[in-house]
């Protein structure tokens, strides 16, 4: 028979289980909880570091190719 005691301990022991859980791994779940700004902030920085590059080949390739437009001839020439 289950008693309020062996409740109390295996809710204890999950309570522990939770808290030693890896932060990385919390990130992935369906519903995180980032409460921590240093969470947040770290989120950024890989966005940034990812993001930011892309953007600037990008906008690099956008560049060339107009510089390569302008020295072509016209079709009437």
């Amino acid at each position: 028979m289950i008693t309020r005691s062996k409740l109390v301990d295996q809710l204890r022991g999950y309570q522990i289980r939770s808290q030693n859980k890896c932060p990385a791994l919390i990130l992935f779940s369906p519903k995180p909880h980032i409460t921590s700004w240093h969470y947040w902030l770290s989120i950024m920085a890989i966005w940034l570091g990812i993001l930011l590059p892309i953007r600037l080949r990008s906008c690099r390739q956008k560049l060339v190719k107009k510089r390569e437009r302008k020295f072509l001839l016209p079709l009437s020439m």
